[in-house]
């Protein structure tokens, strides 16, 4: 055993080294870069978990190396380098509100196909690359955040293929019609192929710009009046997408509007009172969450900011507050904005009697 960590120890070392040299650049970079992709890749797609990588993470910490380490895992759980193409995970977040009137929920599974091939021609037009393929399922941003890269490259392929429903991926999810009324995001999950030497930046500006138009089509496909009801009773689908975009920027992003918008309800309904208003919260890393107290004068209400997985505080909570803060309390009543210790924010809630 000791023969092994000793290997294991001196194999986490030449890495970290590596993952060092590369971070500074320099005319070696390309070469280093690839060596450290091969090592994230082999782990990633072949032992289906990260080892030595996810010691390296934790040495170099919030080192520049490591937040360029960090990136490098991302981009390789998600952009896949074959020899003869790549293929890149993407998704759209499409925030929907169902509305059924007198009782009438409504069950919709799968985006309209129509509206899913109109963009990916358009996609794929206005990208250059080989193919764009959506699967014809909805998705949660949790389970798209946890896959499994091993498992994301075989759904890709098959995707690829022309299986409009693959096997082997993240579980589907369909709108949930007990929230009749309330906005929900789901996410579409697609695949862009491209030549193995033109990697398609699909985050960049550049690419945004020419995409925009396109995003009603997925909204179109969450989207259409239910003829079925009697007149006066019809329900609709409305949606807002907010882009195509990586799956790791996709899935952040739209959980941040869809967190943010429960803050916003939230903070609608909040009675400041003549006292000003007090923002106390804290990182609590067993529930993953942040829980955030808001109390004045007339009521303290708790609210939870539940995290995926990974995630830090700077990660949007901490901007998304500051923007709610701004949008419904006027600067002069805000009395405190603080980041406390759990423990510490476990008495304060008790102190304004809440039960947290």
């Amino acid at each position: 055993m000791a023969v092994v960590e000793q290997m294991f120890g001196r194999q986490l070392q030449r890495f970290v080294d590596s993952v060092e040299r590369w971070s500074l650049g320099g005319a070696v970079d390309g070469q280093l870069e690839a060596a450290i992709r091969n090592q994230i890749c082999g782990e990633l797609l072949n032992i289906g978990s990260l080892s030595v990588v996810r010691e390296a993470l934790a040495s170099l910490g919030g080192k520049p190396a490591g937040k360029r380490l960090k990136a490098l895992v991302d981009d390789c759980g998600q952009r896949f380098r074959l020899e003869d193409r790549t293929l890149s995970v993407i998704v759209a977040p499409v925030a929907v509100r169902l509305s059924a009137q007198k009782g009438q929920p409504q069950h919709h599974r799968y985006p309209r196909t129509s509206d899913i091939r109109s963009l990916e021609t358009m996609m794929q037009a206005s990208l250059g690359c080989i193919d764009v393929v959506f699967d014809r399922r909805l998705y949660d941003g949790r389970a798209l955040w946890g896959a499994r890269p091993k498992d994301l490259l075989e759904f890709c392929k098959r995707l690829e293929e022309g299986d409009e429903l693959p096997e082997g991926g993240p579980p589907s999810v369909k709108l949930a019609d007990k929230r009749v009324g309330q906005w929900q995001m789901v996410y579409l999950l697609g695949v862009v192929v491209s030549e193995p030497d033109k990697d398609v930046e699909i985050d960049e500006d550049d690419a945004q710009r020419k995409l925009m138009p396109w995003r009603c089509y997925a909204e179109w496909s969450l989207y259409e009046v239910d003829h079925s009801l009697r007149m006066g009773e019809m329900s609709e689908k409305k949606s807002i997408c907010y882009g195509m975009l990586s799956l790791k920027k996709g899935v952040q992003y739209g959980e941040n509007v869809f967190r943010a918008h429960l803050l916003e309800a939230l903070m609608k309904e909040f009675v400041q009172g003549a006292t000003g208003v007090w923002f106390y919260y804290a990182l609590d890393a067993q529930a993953n969450a942040v829980r955030l107290l808001i109390t004045g004068a007339p009521m303290t209400v708790e609210f939870r900011w539940q995290l995926l997985r990974g995630e830090t505080l700077e990660g949007g909570f901490e901007k998304e507050l500051d923007r709610v803060i701004k949008m419904y309390v006027p600067l002069s009543e805000v009395r405190e904005r603080c980041e406390m210790h759990l423990f510490d924010y476990h008495r304060k809630a008790r102190e304004e009697g809440v039960s947290s």
